[in-house]
């Protein structure tokens, strides 16, 4: 598990400078007439993510390795991150194509049906449809940003 949380760590890592550095100014614009700047989003939550990954591979490499230290993911972890990555691409080309409120909407739907929530229709109904709603006020009207 430690070589694997080091490995991990120095992948986020990398990926999260070559994102900061190169493809957040090439992508997204740094300036806005109105409201704060586009990227300071993406360029916040990059920022949290490579320095919790750099604390991950120093946390990793100053404790000592354990002989309890078993294989990081079994068959099944594997198979559910699978689905859940084809899941999440399926989330973003629903956005893409029906727009933010009915993509998140089944985003949301779909999540809440995976995690259990089947005995509450009216409760996944109603979560789906009022998340992306607030979700899309909240950055139309606070934020000024218009999301797709």
């Amino acid at each position: 598990m430690r070589r694997a949380d080091i490995i991990a760590g120095l992948i986020l890592t990398l990926a999260g400078l070559i994102t900061i550095f190169v493809i957040v100014p090439r992508e997204v614009g740094s300036t806005s007439p109105i409201g704060i700047a586009p990227d300071v989003f993406p360029l916040t939550l990059l920022w949290t993510i490579t320095a919790l990954s750099v604390l991950l591979v120093v946390l990793r490499l100053v404790t000592r390795p354990s002989r309890s230290d078993g294989p990081p993911l079994e068959l099944h972890n594997i198979v559910f991150i699978g689905v859940a990555a084809i899941a999440l691409a399926a989330g973003f080309i629903a956005i893409a194509t029906l727009g933010f409120l009915a993509g998140g909407a089944a985003i949301v739907a779909f999540t809440m049906l995976v995690m259990g929530a089947r005995r509450y229709p009216l409760r996944v109904v109603l979560v789906a449809a009022l998340a992306p709603t607030a979700i899309f006020l909240v950055f139309k009207h606070v934020f000024t940003v218009f999301l797709p």
